[in-house]
């Protein structure tokens, strides 16, 4: 197996959202490698050239009928509704 396929089979990668609120308060520095590979799983992205940054890929509609599991908003900081 790669390095994929084994942090697959430790921890689901859908079970990171329970940890992203945490994520913020903590700073982008105490983000595992494996857990920034499952952040993939809700479309957030560490950006390389701009360290402490992400990019969020956004799904269209026809998108989110095929996996519905995607059509769950994700809100990092309430406030900034």
């Amino acid at each position: 197996m790669n390095k994929i396929e084994i942090l697959k089979s430790e921890r689901d990668g859908l079970k990171i959202k329970d940890d992203i609120a945490r994520f913020a308060k903590e700073g982008w520095e105490s983000i595992s490698e494996g857990d920034i590979q499952r952040l993939k799983w809700y479309g957030l992205f560490l950006r390389n050239p701009t360290p402490g940054f992400f990019m969020q890929r956004v799904a269209t509609r026809i998108q989110r009928k095929l996996h519905p599991c995607i059509s769950t908003p994700l809100i990092l900081n309430p406030s900034e509704r």
